[in-house]
């Protein structure tokens, strides 16, 4: 089973950053929540690729222990800033795990979806209809699907996957990859009139295909259980981080993924050391 990241950099920075004068000057701060996250996966699963282009590899990507590091350019705008990640689930020809660089997570939590053949996916959890980001979008979506004949509009339930990770076998990725066209082809051609494409074409692309064949779902944080006590006693109850938003840019977090690194991986201390002497130290932050 290939567990795998990627990460694209944009000339325009990071889109959780929209709005910050210090925008690409911050990117070199992903190194942190990125460390964190390759040595958490490391711990469990051996072996990570990270998929990225050239301008992150040389950036921040260059200083992290991965197994393999395989560059890919990104041909998306910055408007599909979530689309670089369906072009390496593409590449892939075997049943994969692709984990989001900011997550962190402190147990075996991949093992069930990994080891047997009890699910054709694995998602972080299925949003609830008045959480989703895109809930004000659904009906454009739904009417989309419906002026193209495509009877995924039947799904439209409000509901979405969250893929922070995302795994799935090669068949169900076929599938994926078509929902994701179909949605990106609607846009580009002004077909499809919505505001968070990047959501659309990948999250809720998910979705619909597994709704619509009736797949075996592994969600790594319950749904049910998020109903009861809400996503984020779910996440520390399963021993799961996510880091969303811009909090990966935030110094106060950042001091505290340093010192979990240096307590749960003091071998690997060395790499923040070198990366702050020979980087952070030149870049404005």
């Amino acid at each position: 089973m290939k567990i795998i990241q990627s990460f694209a950099q944009f000339d325009e920075g990071s889109h959780y950053l929209m709005y910050d004068e210090n925008n690409i000057d911050k990117i070199y701060l992903n190194f942190y929540v990125n460390l964190l996250s390759v040595l958490t996966l490391q711990k469990y699963y051996n072996q990570v690729t990270m998929y990225c282009n050239q301008k992150a590899y040389d950036s921040f990507i260059k200083y992290l222990p991965y197994h393999e590091i395989k560059i890919v350019e990104n041909k998306n705008p910055f408007e599909f800033w979530s689309y670089y990640k369906v072009d390496i689930i593409k590449r892939q020809t075997a049943k994969f795990i692709h984990v989001d660089p900011d997550v962190f997570i402190f147990d075996d939590l991949f093992s069930d979806f990994i080891k047997t053949r009890k699910y054709d996916i694995m998602v972080q959890d299925t949003i609830q209809p008045h959480l989703n980001p895109i809930k004000s979008e659904m009906a454009e979506i739904e009417r989309y699907l419906k002026d193209i004949d495509d009877v995924h509009y039947k799904y439209c339930d409000g509901k979405a996957h969250s893929n922070g990770v995302v795994g799935m076998t090669v068949k169900v990725k076929k599938e994926f990859i078509k929902m994701c066209e179909t949605f990106k082809k609607g846009y580009v051609n002004g077909e499809l009139k919505v505001h968070s494409i990047a959501m659309i074409a990948e999250e809720l692309a998910l979705y619909l295909v597994a709704m619509h064949d009736e797949l075996k779902c592994h969600e790594v944080l319950p749904y049910d259980e998020i109903v009861a006590n809400g996503i984020k006693d779910t996440a520390n109850k399963r021993k799961y981080t996510h880091m969303w938003g811009d909090s990966k840019f935030n110094l106060k977090y950042i001091e505290l993924v340093k010192l979990k690194i240096k307590k749960e991986f003091p071998k690997s201390y060395s790499i923040v050391e070198k990366y702050e002497r020979e980087v952070i130290n030149n870049v404005l932050v």
